[in-house]
């Protein structure tokens, strides 16, 4: 599988990411749906209102190195866990739990890049379980094992 170092770490700008995870925004997941017009959302059959998926992404990033109950962010959101799960798809085209894994796999590289940790601290830092629950998101969102992907980049 080729890679190009150019997308990993970087923004749409192209601007490298900062060391500081907390400082991740809205703009770093998912940039085209939120600079898609306004009516994006709702022209999705049974997705979610701009104003919702945005308190959704943030409430998700907030917690995301916490344990997480999607019921919990479907209430912030006014609606059943089952729907906000049917919606959050329509609208973003995968799961909450999907986006909510590439979110912190792109912490993850962050801090894979930009730090010397070892790979252990930065799994519970990012809020996996452990590091052999983060090799294995990480393989299968990137390819490669989290050591080979830092030796690499």
């Amino acid at each position: 599988m080729e890679r190009t170092k150019k997308n990993h770490g970087a923004n749409m700008n192209g601007r490298r990411f900062s060391g500081d995870v907390a400082a991740y925004s809205l703009e770093l997941i998912d940039a085209p749906l939120l600079t898609a017009s306004p009516q994006y959302a709702l022209e999705q059959k049974g997705g979610l209102s701009r104003s919702k998926l945005c308190r959704a992404k943030q409430l998700l990033m907030e917690k995301s190195s916490q344990k997480l109950h999607l019921a919990d962010i479907a209430r912030e959101c006014g609606l059943s866990r089952q729907y906000f799960t049917k919606s959050f798809k329509a609208t973003v085209g995968v799961t909450p739990h999907r986006w909510l894994q590439q979110y912190r796999i792109k912490k993850a590289q962050d801090l894979l890049q930009s730090t010397s940790h070892r790979i252990a601290d930065i799994a519970i830092e990012c809020g996996f379980a452990d590091q052999s629950h983060f090799t294995r998101v990480f393989v299968t969102l990137t390819g490669a094992t989290p050591a080979a992907w830092r030796r690499e980049y």
